[in-house]
């Protein structure tokens, strides 16, 4: 079982393996900058993926799971300062195209007068 990461610094994208995340739970590094996580957070990171994978394993009687987490895509109480940031430049990106595409809309609805020379 792989886990896919985005390196913040370099944007590379990198798989890692759950088991090596268990078997050396402090250590996430990008492969293409070398970028490390915290040690610490790391080691929490890694913890909870065990205790998911434990919980996992407890449903797995009686259902099939199928699990995607998209750090964009975290409940407002989970987001840090710099992603809560980074979305709402985001947003308000998406609301000036939404503006945009408006007005321009609205222009092609204007009556463009017929060219009289044409008769």
């Amino acid at each position: 079982m792989t886990l896919d990461l985005a390196c913040a610094e370099c944007e590379a994208s990198f798989e890692l393996d759950v088991t090596e995340l268990l078997d050396e739970p402090g250590r996430i590094t990008c492969p293409n900058c070398e970028a490390k996580a915290p040690r610490r957070k790391a080691e929490v990171f890694a913890s909870a993926v065990d205790e998911l994978l434990r919980a996992v394993a407890g449903l797995a009687e009686k259902f099939s799971v199928t699990l995607s987490a998209e750090t964009d895509d975290l409940p407002a109480a989970y987001e840090t300062g710099r992603r809560t940031a980074r979305r709402a430049v985001a947003e308000e990106e998406e609301d000036d195209e939404d503006e945009d595409e408006a007005e321009e809309d609205e222009s092609y609805d204007e009556e463009i007068p017929e060219d009289e020379s044409d008769d």
